[in-house]
């Protein structure tokens, strides 16, 4: 058995042990939740942030607080992904890719086999499949929703957009160099959209679906599993450095980060015409009796 075979089973075996211990001990896990969502210091930072939100939303209506602050959130994402490829362009860090590209290009010639897999998987995160795949999810949301129908399209283009940007932001002023014979740089696109553009569109499922607790770890099992066979197969056909693919997932997880906490302007606050049936409901005057 080859070494990138061994490497593989070991990744599938500890994503899938992972999420077996987290579906079958929901309470556990539940009560850590709580108990780190109640030190003072993130419990301080979250009433901070939900303050602030509540006074955009008052002010600019749910979808201007949603713009406000998915753009305040794109210079600190971009800038900490930038940091990263700017290490990643150091050395030791430079020689530590060389040495990973050329064994896996050797484990590559041995593993013959292997290469019709791995090139399917690797097509999971690539622009014309992500975009195929955002739309029809977008689509199936929309017709699935009571109301506000445009949300999850507003939602799912707004990542796939603010992906693309700041991926090609950090690739301009970063100007990385690809592996010999291969065109990847830093970050790894495809290993980011498939945390923050999938990962996106199975947490509006899961909010639609409301399956429970078990098909919820399962789901994000599902993603953690893709994600890793994504960065397994760019780095195993060589398309991309190893520094690439962590780069890849700091940003999909930045920016699925940004957006959970953006999209709760459309959880906490009803919309315009709710709150005018509302008004219109109080302020009606009681008819006279008899």
């Amino acid at each position: 058995m080859t070494g990138v075979v061994i490497l593989l089973l070991l990744g599938l075996t500890l994503i899938l042990a992972t999420g077996a211990a987290v579906a079958l001990q929901p309470r556990h896990w539940i009560q850590v939740g709580r108990r780190w969502r109640s030190r003072p210091s993130v419990a301080a930072v979250v009433r901070q942030f939900q303050t602030q939100r509540d006074c955009l939303v008052e002010g600019l209506g749910a979808v201007g607080a949603f713009v406000v602050l998915v753009s305040a959130a794109i210079p600190p994402v971009t800038v900490a992904c930038y940091l990263v490829g700017v290490l990643g362009q150091r050395f030791p860090v430079t020689v530590l890719n060389s040495h990973l590209n050329a064994w896996f290009l050797d484990q590559k010639a041995l593993t013959a086999w292997l290469h019709l897999p791995i090139r399917a998987v690797n097509a999971i995160g690539n622009w014309p499949e992500t975009l195929v795949i955002s739309s029809v999810a977008a689509l199936g949301l929309g017709l699935a929703a009571r109301r506000r129908r445009w949300l999850p399209a507003l939602l799912i283009g707004t990542v796939v957009l603010v992906e693309r940007c700041v991926q090609r932001t950090i690739n301009v002023t970063l100007d990385p160099q690809p592996p010999p014979n291969a065109a990847g740089l830093f970050p790894s696109g495809a290993t980011a959209r498939i945390i923050a553009v999938y990962g996106l569109i199975l947490y509006l499922v899961l909010r639609r679906t409301r399956l429970g607790w078990r098909a919820a770890v399962a789901g994000w099992t599902v993603i953690a599993l893709v994600t890793f066979l994504q960065a397994y197969a760019r780095l195993y056909l060589g398309y991309h450095w190893a520094v690439d693919v962590p780069g890849g997932v700091l940003l999909g997880v930045l920016l699925l980060v940004m957006m959970l906490a953006a999209l709760s302007v459309f959880n906490e606050w009803p919309t315009r015409r709710e709150v005018r049936r509302s008004a219109g409901q109080h302020t009606a005057p009681d008819r006279p009796a008899g």
